[in-house]
């Protein structure tokens, strides 16, 4: 069974996003899969978090997470000197090796896309008077927007949630229906949204 951890809010992949290296083994190259071998997903786990935690203050971060490779930050622009003395000083070993950690520049930080989930769980109300029922949303990793799903038929609401939030929501093409609530448990806005 694969495991992939995502750390609190890691941001965006297109063909338009460079990635900066800061050293270490990868799997490809005969390393740790970080995302699939459980010790070694573990170790990265605990890496990307401390990483978070200390980059949330930074301006324009945007979330880490764990891949293959290692670990990846996402940032709006280059790292700068404050965010690799940062990361330089997390101890990221495994097994007496460096943890690889990339960065990846995104164009949101995770402080806009925070505002637009806020801005998202405000309006939940009007959404469904439309019919729209939102089952979950939060910033995404992958897309670096927040990803927004619903109960039942997303195509026919995708354009209106782009018209009103744009470029920085995705609409999941599937329909999700909302978890059953257990005693004690509340649903929230989403699997992104948690933490957040």
């Amino acid at each position: 069974m694969r495991r992939l951890r995502i750390v609190p809010a890691a941001l965006a992949v297109t063909a338009l996003f460079a990635l900066f290296a800061l050293g270490g083994s990868s799997a490809s190259a005969g390393g740790p899969n970080f995302a699939e071998d459980n010790d070694a997903n573990d170790a990265a786990a605990a890496v990307a978090s401390a990483i978070g935690i200390d980059l949330t203050a930074q301006p324009g971060y945007a979330g880490v997470r764990v891949l293959g490779y290692g670990v990846e930050v996402s940032l709006v622009g280059r790292p700068g000197r404050a965010v690799r003395a940062i990361v330089a000083r997390d101890d990221r070993r495994y097994r007496g090796e460096l943890i690889p950690v990339r960065y990846r520049s995104v164009r949101y930080s995770e402080q806009d896309l925070l505002a637009v989930r806020d801005r998202i769980l405000a309006d939940q109300a009007w959404w469904f008077a439309r019919g729209a029922e939102l089952t979950m949303w939060g910033p995404d990793p992958e897309t670096d927007t927040v990803r927004i799903r619903l109960a039942h038929d997303p195509g026919r609401y995708r354009a209106a949630l782009l018209a009103r939030y744009g470029d920085r929501v995705s609409v999941d093409p599937q329909p999700m229906q909302p978890a059953q609530t257990q005693p004690g448990i509340q649903n929230g806005p989403g699997p992104g949204s948690a933490g957040h």
